[in-house]
C-alpha cells in the first residue's frame, strides 16, 4: 500500500501475482467495459482455472457458469471457490480506506492473506458481479509460493485459521453485527479446521458432532474418532 498503490493513475484496479497469469487477450477491456456501463458496481470477478502444480491437474475456482451478483455470504463462506486476486477488477475510489492509514483493525489483522479481506471489503463497499469468463490461471503449489511456504505444514496452517478467526471477529464488529450468522459459520469452520490439523478428533466430536453444516464431514470422521 506504501509503494505501489500512491503511483496508481486509472480508475480501476486489477492484478496478477507472479505465479499466476492471465490466459485472455480481452480480460482487462472486457471487465472495464462493464464497470463503465454499471456505474453501480464496485467490482466485477470472472473465473479461473486452478492449476495444482504438482499433478497439473486444473480444475475450474467457479463452478458456475451463469453471472451473478456475489453476495457477502457468498464472500465469507465461499470466497475461495467464487473470486480471485488474478480475476478481479475493481474501482480505485471504493478500496482507498482499505489501503489508507484509516483502515479498519479487521484489515489491519489480515497480515498476510490480503486477498480475502479486499474480496470482503469490497463486497460490503457495494455490488459485485461474477461474469462466466476463465481469464487467468491460478498456479497452485508453486515452489516459493505463499500458498507453499504458509500451507505446507500444520502448524502455518493453524497460523493461518487463527488469523482468519481474528479477522472475521473483528469484520463482525465492523459491521454491528448484521452478518453475525455467516461469520458465526465460517469461523466454526475454521475452528474445525485447527482441531483437524492438531487431531484433536474428541473435541470435533464434542463441539461440531451436532452442527447440521458439519455432519457430513462428521460422518467421515467417525472412524478416526473411534480411535
Amino acid at each position: 500500500k506504501d509503494i505501489i498503490f500512491p503511483l496508481l493513475k486509472g480508475k480501476y484496479i486489477a492484478s496478477c501475482e507472479g505465479d499466476d497469469y492471465w490466459c485472455t487477450t480481452d480480460q482487462l477491456q472486457l471487465q472495464h467495459d462493464f464497470l463503465e456501463q454499471s456505474t453501480d458496481y464496485v467490482a466485477c470477478a470472472c473465473n479461473s482455472y486452478i492449476l495444482n502444480m504438482k499433478t497439473q491437474k486444473k480444475m475450474l475456482l467457479n463452478s458456475s457458469d451463469k453471472p451473478y451478483v456475489i453476495s457477502l455470504h457468498d464472500m465469507i463462506s465461499h470466497w475461495g471457490h467464487v473470486v480471485h486476486l488474478s480475476n478481479m477488477m475493481y474501482r480505485k475510489d471504493a478500496v482507498l480506506k482499505f489501503y489508507s492509514e484509516e483502515q479498519p483493525e479487521f484489515l489491519k489483522l489480515s497480515t498476510g492473506i490480503g486477498d480475502y479481506p479486499l474480496s470482503i471489503f469490497l463486497a460490503i463497499s457495494g455490488k459485485f458481479k461474477y461474469i462466466p469468463k476463465v481469464v487467468s490461471v491460478y498456479r497452485y503449489g508453486t515452489s516459493g509460493s505463499w500458498t507453499e511456504k504458509n500451507t505446507h505444514t500444520s502448524d502455518h496452517l493453524v497460523k493461518m485459521y487463527r488469523t482468519l478467526i481474528k479477522v472475521l471477529t473483528s469484520f463482525d464488529e465492523y459491521c454491528n453485527h448484521q452478518y453475525h450468522k455467516e461469520i458465526c459459520e465460517q469461523i466454526n469452520r475454521y475452528q474445525l479446521q485447527i482441531y483437524r490439523e492438531q487431531k484433536q478428533y474428541h473435541e470435533i466430536k464434542q463441539q461440531y458432532g451436532t452442527l447440521p453444516v458439519l455432519s457430513a464431514w462428521f460422518t467421515n470422521m467417525k472412524t478416526k474418532i473411534r480411535r
